[in-house]
């Protein structure tokens, strides 16, 4: 795409303590800057560019010309507005005598960029789309329209100069300019221009620093373990820890040591001098004396010895090395697959990297379709480079030869082809579906299109025929009937009674649904105010929802539902206002339930104010306190998340609670307290998966692997993809990790 305010792309943005959300869309992020919720050192970056704090006014007006703020001209000298007011006037020799300059200063200006390095882009479109002298046309541009004579100005032949009378004592303004005076303005005007060159070069080359030092980060982190555990899917916008970029050649095989044959043994000659001044300088550093002649000699012939010592041994292993090419890899790509698979459903991304590589080196690996299927699922949900993903996608089709394949593929292509094209993707996912009706994951993201493109009504229809295909508790059919109540709440304005049975439904299968608990709250309210919808808000906000995303397996063949967390928080915005669904004031309770979505999408600051206002109305609060810490945590604050329940009178007994302040305590290294706060977790809430495989890692991290297995398998007993629980069953080495269930979520 090479325009620069196109709506599809991405855009993050990073606070002054290195934490990165998003990608939000292009008209939100204008939005924050108009309301100026933006902080001045704030940086934001467009999906596989480069940062730039809002500081810089002339990025700012590049890509939001709305603002209104194109690249400020300098400002006029005296230099300047003497030749412009000259050539307004037509005063014929100081207009000749300017323009010479002028066009001299631009010839030179324009050597000196093509001399100049060229900006690194990590994406080429970039490079295409931005250039090195932007900048300097902009500048040269505007000194050039203010030097030509104005297109209005009357044209009159060369004359004398006709000026009104100055007032008395003024400076006759038609005297001729001394020479000695026209070679001070020159100076001063070449000195203008020198320090905005400068100011420029400063600038640019500050830039190019600060994105060599972001790209080495994000190389760096790209490289350390952590980033398995760090790194989210595309799905969520709100995470520690800095978000890698896109770094180029990021599958490209490592580099191998190669078993070639060392080369003969060669007699090698160095001059006596050399040898005599490195042993000077080996054994006494500080002095500047030279050594004795004797020393001297037998340091060289020692080393002369082991040098031809170590050359004849390394000739002497070459004799039992078979001689030729590197033999190719043996390793079948059938063999190494499994680990690649484990390694996508795990998001380890370090591990999926290597055995990706190791799988495109295998005797069989080239030409197969697995490769390129998991590079495009490492882009979108690990890199969130969606044009990359679907170029691999498009290699993929080429060489996908089974039925079943090709229609997985076909459905990823309109999956990941939503956000630039959502009338495309849905028609796209039609045919998937249709043509492949035992498949109820194609349906359904073919009606998730559908509602995420406000078109409801076709959603409804597209949904109905999986409730008699899917198989009771099902994670489909719970996400299937979450989906059907969000419809039908859209499409009857709040009127349609099965919406409330459908988020019922889903309720049935995964009581700690937030999605679904958050829509039927939503119907209630609307139908019978806050006594009937109350209860509902209150457990929405104890399931602590999107806490430590991911926690469950990555359901990589399906489109998010994200977007109904935007849905819902416009919804509150509207209901929970003065009159008779809530009364005379706004209720405390949905704005700490619209506090918690807030942090979810990543908007902490209306998440904080929201959060204040409603311990404002109801001070100590239960509730009002767990969606305040549940924004402390979202946004880092550990201290302050640890000072907020330090009381034990703050309902200490609850599971969101005792969840928040141990998770906190983690991170501020008071493991002893938080490991009896997360042991009370089970107690809590002994149905809840979180507590069991918060308590295992725990256990593990502690060295009691036996122990860890068990509250594992609690873990997974309630939820079968506990994301933590079964990385611990991996680190104990446990062989069947990966079930045939789990194994559906990949498309190969």
């Amino acid at each position: 795409m090479s325009e620069l305010n196109n709506e599809h792309l991405g855009w993050l943005i990073r606070d002054q303590s290195n934490r990165i959300r998003g990608p939000f869309p292009r008209q939100e992020v204008l939005q924050l800057l108009k309301k100026n919720q933006l902080k001045i050192k704030t940086e934001i970056s467009r999906s596989n560019s480069y940062w730039f704090s809002l500081e810089e006014k002339v990025e700012i007006a590049r890509f939001f010309p709305e603002l209104g703020g194109p690249s400020p001209a300098p400002e006029p000298t005296q230099m300047t507005a003497t030749l412009t007011q000259a050539s307004v006037e037509q005063r014929v020799e100081v207009t000749q005598f300017m323009q010479s300059p002028a066009r001299q200063d631009l010839n030179q200006a324009s050597k000196e960029a093509e001399e100049a390095p060229k900006t690194e882009w990590l994406n080429p479109e970039d490079a295409a789309e931005f250039g090195d002298l932007d900048g300097f046309t902009i500048s040269v541009q505007t000194d050039i329209s203010m030097m030509s004579p104005s297109p209005a100005a009357p044209t009159q032949a060369p004359g004398p100069l006709q000026m009104e009378e100055s007032p008395a004592g003024a400076e006759d303004p038609t005297r001729e300019i001394p020479a000695s005076e026209r070679e001070a303005m020159r100076a001063q005007e070449d000195a203008a221009r020198h320090a905005r060159e400068e100011r420029e070069a400063q600038e640019k080359t500050a830039r190019k620093e600060r994105e060599l030092a972001e790209r080495r980060a994000k190389e760096d982190m790209l490289n350390r373990s952590q980033v398995k555990a760090d790194t989210l899917p595309s799905e969520y916008h709100d995470y520690e820890g800095t978000r890698p970029k896109l770094i180029n050649n990021l599958f490209k095989a490592p580099e191998r040591a190669s078993p070639e044959p060392a080369p003969a043994p060669a007699i090698i000659s160095v001059p006596v001098d050399t040898h005599g001044a490195h042993a000077a300088n080996i054994i006494r550093p500080a002095e500047k004396k030279p050594l004795d002649p004797a020393k001297k000699k037998t340091l060289v012939y020692a080393g002369a010895g082991i040098a031809l010592a170590a050359l004849v041994g390394a000739y002497l292993l070459t004799l039992d090395r078979p001689s030729g090419p590197r033999a190719a890899p043996t390793r079948q790509a059938a063999s190494i697959e499994p680990a690649l698979k484990k390694s996508l459903l795990l998001f380890d991304l370090d591990g999926a990297k290597e055995a990706l590589a190791e799988y495109e080196l295998s005797a069989n690996g080239k030409g197969r379709p697995t490769a390129p299927l998991a590079q495009a699922i490492l882009r979108k949900d690990f890199l969130f480079d969606t044009e990359g993903a679907l170029g691999s996608l498009q290699m993929a089709r080429t060489l996908a030869q089974e039925p079943a394949l090709s229609a997985e593929i076909e459905n990823l292509i309109g999956v990941y082809r939503f956000e630039r094209d959502p009338a495309q993707s849905a028609e796209e996912l039609r045919k998937v579906a249709e043509a492949n009706p035992a498949e109820g994951v194609f349906r359904y993201n073919w009606a998730l299109s559908l509602q995420r493109s406000n078109r409801s009504a076709e959603a409804i229809q597209a949904l109905a025929p999986l409730f008699s295909t899917l198989p009771k508790g099902s994670p489909l059919l719970e996400d299937a009937a979450t989906l059907l109540g969000w419809a039908r709440e859209t499409a009857g304005k709040g009127q349609d009674l099965g919406a409330e049975g459908a988020f019922q439904r889903a309720l049935e299968i995964n009581p700690d649904n937030p999605k679904a608990r958050m829509g039927i709250a939503i119907h209630r309210l609307r139908k019978g105010g806050l006594r009937e919808s109350e209860s509902d808000f209150r457990a929405f906000i104890e399931s602590m929802p999107e806490l430590d995303p991911p926690s469950d397996v990555p359901k990589f063949r399906q489109m998010s539902d994200f977007d109904f967390y935007r849905y819902a928080r416009a919804q509150l915005g509207d209901l929970n206002t003065p009159g008779p669904i809530v009364g005379n004031k706004p209720s405390p309770m949905i704005m700490a339930a619209d506090a918690v979505i807030s942090s979810i999408l990543s908007q902490t600051g209306d998440a904080t104010k929201i959060v204040t206002d409603a311990l404002k109305a109801a001070p100590g609060d239960t509730y009002a306190l767990k969606a305040m810490g549940y924004v402390l945590w979202k946004d880092g604050k550990y201290n302050e998340l640890a000072e907020l329940f330090n009381d034990p009178t703050k309902d200490r007994g609850s599971f969101s609670v005792n969840l928040l302040l141990g998770k906190a305590l983690l991170k501020m290294g008071r493991k002893l307290e938080a490991e009896k706060l997360i042991a009370s977790l089970t107690v809590a809430n002994p149905l809840r998966a979180d507590g069991w495989s918060l308590l295992g890692d725990l256990q593990l991290s502690n060295g009691h692997a036996a122990e860890a297995r068990k509250s594992f398998a609690q873990a997974l007993s309630r939820d079968p993809y506990d994301l933590m629980a079964l990385r611990g069953l991996d680190r104990l080495k446990d062989r069947e990790v990966i079930t045939p269930a789990i194994a559906r979520n990949l498309p190969f």
